[in-house]
């Protein structure tokens, strides 16, 4: 069952600086996860739900755990423990003492399900005052959270008053008033951003104006980009109707100049922060393509436009994320590699059957589809063994049984299990068994997702094969 409210474990932070240095320390005493390997990553940027892995140590066998990390700014890292997933704030040169919940591991149905959602909590650590960053920003979530939850009738109905709201913001300052930590600063201009473009119904010029315009872009501000992605989420229609600028989504569609396309933008008074502009313009783009109003090849494009001409370093590695996010699994696209294990403990990768056609699926035997399907995979690899590569990864916990049962069914051909190498589930966008994808002879995607054997593939890779000759 997929479990969608948030734990909150209820421990303290601790925290010790330690001079100037940029490392930053984890350590507690964790026996319930003696001998496991803890990872711990954080979000490459707003939009792309990438993650990059931070750090990662092991637990000894007594339960004593310590791991310095390499952090250069303050910025939000989480971790994945069996069901659950936990979130902090990190912050440079800082040293925290860690706790977590007991120990639970993952059902085999929740491994199986593509959309399992892990049970966030908030990371307790030892010995912290009231003042520490986590607890701060953890409270102050809490409290507006109380209040927007309290009028919400009242927000619906928009018959919440500015005054109301200004009393509210009032007490706010007074239980958390600005300190010398700027992340929390920030992190508590947006969230009274966001209370106030939610109660006021701003506009998103008001909201562009009063909360981004003069005001530095925060790459690892949470609350930054919560109220950034909320005030530009409709900015192609409100920006096209406010400004008369409808050419904009033909300039873009038609792959413009990203010069032209930026200039049409500066319409916008708003975006006179070049920073700023260049986000919305990111956003707009990738948005755009996941909501079929552009085509991959000019968002492709002009996003290559914005890596080559910016002058933001922050910005360049946004849109290679988008790039990779938008290419990813199309046609003539490099498909994703695996270094994988048959049951023989032999090594298989994608590079290994270069030169056929490899047609790969992922199947679990709990699968009645995926049984079904067995038989016509035996008859398709019988008949084209000479082009095609048929390459099963399984996702079977017992993947030596499983394997064995395929031989006495005469399935030959090649069986390797995801064990190693996990995301490969999400490096092709698993979300059921079986699934199937027809890679070309130079490892390039040709069909994503591909036909399935009982969808008739065979007939449409004869097609494939025809037109090669």
């Amino acid at each position: 069952m997929i479990r969608k409210f948030l734990f909150i474990v209820s421990f303290c932070l601790g925290l010790v600086f330690t001079g100037y240095s940029q490392l930053t320390k984890l350590y507690g005493l964790l026996p319930e996860y003696a001998g496991d390997t803890l990872a711990f990553y954080s979000w490459t940027d707003a939009f792309t739900s990438n993650e990059v892995l931070i750090g990662k140590g092991a637990v000894a066998k007594n339960g004593e755990f310590s791991l310095n990390l390499n952090i250069d700014k303050t910025r939000a890292v989480h971790i994945y423990l069996g069901i659950y997933r936990g979130e902090m704030i990190l912050e440079p040169g800082a040293s925290y003492s860690i706790k977590f919940p007991p120990k639970e591991e993952k059902k085999i149905e929740d491994e199986l399900n593509p959309f399992f959602e892990a049970i966030q909590f908030y990371i307790g650590l030892d010995d912290t005052s009231y003042t520490e960053l986590n607890n701060q920003t953890r409270d102050l979530d809490q409290f507006t959270n109380y209040f927007l939850v309290e009028n919400q009738t009242r927000i619906a109905q928009r018959k919440i008053k500015k005054e109301h709201v200004d009393r509210f913001v009032t007490v706010l300052d007074s239980i958390f008033p600005d300190s010398e930590n700027a992340y929390f600063n920030d992190y508590k201009f947006y969230r009274i951003g966001h209370v106030r473009n939610i109660c006021e119904t701003l506009d998103m010029n008001e909201s562009s104006a009063a909360f981004f315009q003069e005001r530095p872009v925060l790459y690892t501000n949470d609350a930054y980009f919560n109220l950034f992605n909320q005030v530009y989420t409709k900015f192609l229609p409100v920006f096209v109707k406010s400004t008369g600028h409808y050419e904009l989504i033909n300039l873009i569609q038609e792959d413009t100049a990203y010069t032209q396309i930026k200039s049409v933008l500066s319409a916008d008074t708003t975006l006179s922060n070049e920073a700023l502009k260049e986000m919305v313009l990111m956003k707009l783009l990738y948005e755009g393509f996941y909501a079929n109003r552009f085509d991959a090849i000019p968002v492709m494009a002009l996003l290559d436009s914005l890596i080559d001409k910016t002058t933001f370093k922050e910005h360049r590695q946004i849109a290679k994320n988008m790039q990779k996010q938008v290419g990813h699994l199309l046609p003539d696209s490099f498909a994703p590699d695996f270094s994988l294990y048959n049951v023989d403990s032999t090594l298989f990768t994608l590079e290994e059957f270069r030169g056929k056609y490899v047609y790969l699926n992922f199947c679990n035997n709990s699968s009645y589809t995926c049984q079904q399907e067995y038989e016509l995979l035996k008859t398709l690899n019988d008949k084209f063994s000479r082009h095609l590569e048929i390459v099963s990864i399984s996702t079977d916990k017992n993947f030596r049984t499983f394997v064995e049962q395929m031989y006495k069914r005469d399935c030959s051909w090649t069986f390797i299990h995801y064990g190693n190498q996990p995301d490969i589930l999400k490096d092709y966008k698993v979300r059921i068994y079986p699934s199937y994808f027809l890679i070309d002879p130079y490892g390039k995607i040709l069909v994503a997702p591909a036909l399935s054997p009982s969808e008739n593939f065979e007939n449409a890779f004869h097609r494939v094969l025809n037109k090669r000759t």
